[in-house]
């Protein structure tokens, strides 16, 4: 539905995973690829030179699809990270093991859905042995290991401006390490915070998901990185 909004109106911009551009079939695929990255740099430039708040600003988005980063910006705010692996070395996964603890699962640093062809597939955060970290495909590219942190529950915030809009993630396999295995089956209920200062999310500079744990015994980051060419 086509509408027409004056620019001057713009208060805010939302974004969370818009749609792509839409083009007529008639057109090739390298001419929709192109049109696509014309209409993107257009509409995006234009917004992105409006002076208002955005959720969350596109830069701040690109900046938090790092991993490593996300951790790092958590323990400046205060948060507990886990300890973290990130490699492609698995002649030395009873060393990593050894810096991990006895519970280690494995997590993507990028997307966890891969397309392929048309099917998509998706990679959990999984449970991992020892005998997994020393997979000789490990040394393909770069892996992230993470000590598995028990948790009393999942929860998503939201963070706009000083303000945290939290919600439960509640899952029918509540233990599961990974709640995005069931999405059908999710439930969610607000989160009432009693606090009476703010808490370390709201100090971090993008919103992210992340699941409330037990604390750890220190919230500075800890890893090791071990890449090889």
């Amino acid at each position: 539905m086509d509408r027409v909004v004056d620019l001057g109106d713009i208060r805010s911009v939302y974004v969370r995973r818009p749609t792509m551009f839409k083009f007529p079939d008639s057109m090739t695929d390298a001419e929709q690829r192109f049109a696509g990255r014309e209409a993107r740099r257009g509409l995006g430039g234009l917004l992105l030179s409006l002076p208002c708040s955005w959720v969350n600003h596109p830069s701040r988005a690109a900046d938090a699809e790092y991993k490593p980063l996300q951790l790092q910006a958590a323990a400046a705010c205060g948060l507990s990270v886990p300890r973290t692996v990130i490699t492609n070395a698995p002649e030395h996964a009873a060393e990593y093991r050894a810096y991990l603890g006895s519970s280690v699962v494995y997590k993507a640093l990028a997307s966890a859905t891969v397309a392929d062809g048309d099917r998509v597939a998706f990679i959990p955060t999984t449970e991992v042995a020892t005998s997994d970290m020393a997979d000789l495909r490990v040394a393909l590219t770069a892996h992230q290991f993470q000590a598995r942190v028990p948790k009393v529950r999942d929860v998503r915030a939201t963070v706009v401006g000083s303000q945290v809009f939290a919600a439960n993630i509640l899952s029918p396999d509540g233990g599961a390490v990974d709640w995005r295995t069931n999405y059908a089956a999710l439930r969610y209920e607000p989160v009432i915070s009693r606090a009476r200062s703010k808490p370390p999310c709201s100090r971090c500079w993008t919103g992210s998901a992340w699941s409330s744990r037990r604390p750890t015994s220190s919230s500075r980051p800890t890893a090791s990185t071990t890449l090889s060419t």
